[in-house]
């Protein structure tokens, strides 16, 4: 299996990359990345070039690569041209190289505004993005989905959860919440009563890679949405408190809220019929509740 992979250099890239190195698979990379491996060639180029020759040996594509994720300081206009403009550009690209297995990270952050009603998302709920981030990942997606039935490529939307890992990074909440909890230090908690559908980045990638098997879980439509969650929710504050008590720590957690009118129902939780392998996630989801 050939698959051509965007965005390696970043925290879910990276750990894709390091799932698939004992597989039989070879991956031509359009980002760096520090895992080293010679199943792994980086690709040199932006997301709008022509990518030809990598393109032509691949069946598949899996597009991680946006912007915006961490930094929400960027113009709308900047978000668009990556997220959606230079992404379409490149699976033009792979439909004339014949590269026609297409998955794409989207994100629960399209759901915006229908989340302040509920608790638990179904994949086919209506998008109301609210963040120009969440804006630009929806609008891609809808010219995506008319992209692959033009080529008749077969597609899957992956819209990822809130993740958590070792590896993220170090301004991240998981991390923040290991490094002071091994210092001792206080943790600041902005909007701890929202509800969050946290998932291990490794159960993700693992998600990810399976969803490239276009004969696992077949549908007559032209493409498919699935959730990357783990179809159990809890508040920011009770997984925070979790994670610092098991990393020892001494120090207090502090709530504070921030944009309280706005933003104090935005929950991002799934339920457990939109997850991808959501059998095994039902028997671990019910396990969970007996205890």
């Amino acid at each position: 299996m050939n698959i051509f992979l965007t965005g390696a250099s970043g925290f879910v890239g990276s750990e894709f990359l390091k799932y698939v190195k004992n597989k039989k698979v070879f991956v031509y990379s359009l980002s760096a990345s520090k895992i080293k491996s010679n199943k792994i060639k980086v690709c040199k180029g932006r997301l709008d070039d022509k990518h030809n020759k990598e393109l032509t040996k691949c069946k598949y594509l899996l597009h991680l690569a946006s912007s915006g994720v961490n930094d929400k300081n960027i113009s709308y206009k900047d978000l668009y041209k990556t997220n959606v403009k230079d992404s379409l550009k490149l699976f033009q690209n792979a439909a004339k190289n014949n590269c026609l297995n297409w998955v794409i990270a989207g994100s629960s952050s399209e759901y915006g505004r229908t989340s302040f009603k509920k608790k638990k998302l179904n994949r086919n709920d209506r998008p109301l993005p609210i963040s120009n981030y969440g804006k630009t990942k929806y609008i891609f997606n809808k010219k995506i989905i008319s992209l692959a039935k033009t080529h008749k490529a077969n597609l899957r939307i992956m819209r990822i959860f809130p993740l958590y890992g070792e590896s993220e990074k170090k301004h991240r909440l998981y991390s923040t919440l290991i490094k002071h909890a091994k210092e001792n230090k206080d943790v600041i908690l902005n909007n701890g009563s929202q509800l969050r559908d946290y998932l291990n980045v490794k159960f993700a990638v693992k998600s990810l890679y399976e969803s490239l098997d276009f004969n696992k879980n077949k549908s007559n439509s032209p493409y498919q949405i699935w959730h990357v969650a783990s179809g159990r929710y809890a508040t920011i504050e009770s997984f925070a408190k979790k994670i610092y008590k098991k990393f020892n720590g001494k120090g207090k957690i502090i709530l504070k809220t921030e944009n309280k009118m706005f933003l104090d129902n935005l929950h991002h939780c799934s339920d457990l019929k939109s997850i991808w392998s959501c059998v095994k996630n039902k028997k671990r989801y019910k396990k969970s509740k007996n205890r």
